[in-house]
């Protein structure tokens, strides 16, 4: 084989190591932005909850001191909503989390299977 050829197949080579760290590294970044995009979003929910927690509270407050009643219940008016509300934002926010660790767990093995095959290319061989 002449330098020529040497030459080309030293430049492809390189060439298609370049378009595999590329392509390696843009989906990366998707799953970073993947994730980034859930952990902001659970925290949005988690805002919106405490919101609704003090929004409770004002109302329990109203109810029982300013209104003067006694008690109340899960089902009282104006407590009802907030509380449905409230489930509702916490199951999104649970949804949210099993993406994550989903999306997650998939980049940890992703991660690991790069890891061994990385390791296996460095093994020099024997002969």
């Amino acid at each position: 084989m002449g330098f020529q050829e040497k030459f080309k197949q030293s430049v492809s080579k390189g060439l298609e190591h370049s378009k595999s760290f590329f392509s390696s590294a843009k989906d990366k970044a998707k799953e970073l932005g993947d994730v980034g995009i859930l952990r902001f979003e659970i925290h949005q929910l988690e805002e919106k909850i405490k919101k609704q927690e003090l929004q409770l509270g004002h109302q329990v407050y109203e109810i029982l001191a300013v209104e003067g009643k006694q008690s109340l219940t899960k089902r009282s008016a104006g407590i009802k909503e907030i509380i449905e509300a409230i489930e509702d934002l916490q199951t999104q926010v649970t949804g949210k989390r099993v993406v994550l660790e989903d999306v997650e767990a998939r980049d940890d093995a992703g991660e690991q299977k790069e890891a061994e095959g990385s390791e296996s290319e460095e093994k020099p061989g024997i002969g």
